[in-house]
């Protein structure tokens, strides 16, 4: 059992952010104003979580890299992780609500029935 549990739990939980919000924007980059058909969007949300979670580079990847790494047994809190992945979520949010917004704009503001 760990020293500090409520430490543990601590960078427990800020790793499944981080993993959380990595996925939401991955989500975000395979919705429907980005990707136009259903086969596209699988493909691209496939290929990405995996790529998220192997590519080296991946704030999901240094998360649960240093969550499962750690000297101690307390693990280590996924500041460096947390941080990048923010700017990416914010970034995959816009694009794909400004997309949305485009393809709003493009119809008129009617729905084909």
């Amino acid at each position: 059992m760990p020293q500090n549990l409520p430490l543990v739990l601590g960078n427990g939980l800020a790793t499944g952010l981080v993993c959380a919000l990595t996925g939401s924007a991955l989500g975000a980059a395979g919705s429907p104003p980005l990707v136009r058909t259903t086969v596209g969007a699988a493909g691209t949300l496939v290929i990405g979580s995996v790529l998220l979670l192997v590519v080296s580079a991946s704030p999901a990847n240094a998360a649960v890299r240093d969550a499962f790494s750690s000297d101690g047994a307390d693990g280590h809190f996924p500041l460096l992780p947390l941080l990048a992945v923010l700017p990416l979520v914010v970034a995959g949010w816009w694009t794909s609500a400004r997309a949305a917004g485009r393809v709003g704009a493009g119809t008129g503001g009617q729905e084909s029935g």
